[in-house]
């Protein structure tokens, strides 16, 4: 199971996001992928002890002022390897509004870390019903003629490395994964 962080943005041209999502420029997302591992991410304990109030979908909890952005991210030094490219939403309708950013340095976090999120995230179906947001990725899409760019200090190689740098991110997912036989 993998987990993904979308921060997303407006351009100010637009009054809504109904309004931006139908033009080329409207949205431009930040995104950054999570490496689980054993050690608790602590500038996230914030976060995963204001989930544990979530006990049914629907429920939510206000965390505005509760952390810095600033905190949840990758060291400043290591945004500046990025990939680029415009794209389109991850939800329906799809629209190709997207510029993406996808960083190259993952965020630590813990699978217990993880759990939380899984356990007490949801998103309604097409039938409206919530769901556990889990397997809530979009399918690879093709290129279709688009040009991902990298940033200076990306990390380019050939092979499987170019696949796992540049084609991975194209999936668009917040979270993907199975749930094992033993979770």
């Amino acid at each position: 199971m993998a987990m993904k962080l979308h921060i997303v943005h407006m351009n100010i041209k637009y009054k809504t996001i109904n309004d931006a999502k139908l033009r080329p420029n409207g949205l431009a997302v930040l995104s950054f992928l999570f490496k689980i591992g054993d050690t608790d991410n602590t500038n996230y304990n914030t976060i995963v002890a204001s989930l544990r109030n979530i006990s049914r979908a629907g429920e939510y909890v206000d965390m505005a002022s509760t952390f810095s952005l600033s905190n949840l991210l990758p060291s400043i030094a290591s945004l500046s390897k990025y990939y680029r490219y415009k794209g389109s939403l991850t939800t329906p309708s799809c629209d190709e509004a997207v510029i993406w950013t996808v960083f190259e340095e993952q965020i630590p976090i813990s699978r217990s870390q993880l759990n939380i999120f899984v356990d007490t995230t949801y998103f309604k179906s097409s039938a409206g019903t919530p769901q556990k947001m889990i397997n809530n990725f979009r399918p690879l899409q093709l290129l279709n003629g688009r040009t991902v760019y990298a940033s200076r200090d990306a990390t380019i190689s050939c092979g499987s490395s170019l696949v796992a740098n540049l084609l991975l991110p194209l999936l668009l997912f917040s979270f993907i994964g199975q749930l094992s036989a033993s979770s």
